[in-house]
């Protein structure tokens, strides 16, 4: 999540635990610099896997005020 906007960097650590959360806060301090090039590709990569999941059955995705269900 690293060079990504505030809004998205929220999102994605608003909905992964306490402790995950302070994972991914270390790791991208102790990683720094990151090339925009890297990044791109793994958020593409992110994206990818999550659409393959939703394709397969595997995610669950509801209105905005529903839960997200990952089996």
């Amino acid at each position: 999540i690293a060079g990504k906007s505030a809004g998205f960097r929220e999102k994605i650590l608003f909905n992964v635990s306490s402790v995950r959360r302070k994972d991914i806060e270390l790791e991208e301090e102790r990683c720094r610099p990151f090339l925009k090039s890297d990044v791109e590709k793994t958020t593409s990569l992110f994206f990818c896997s999550l659409r393959r999941a939703w394709e397969e059955g595997k995610l669950i995705i509801k209105g905005r005020d529903d839960e997200l269900y990952v089996q």
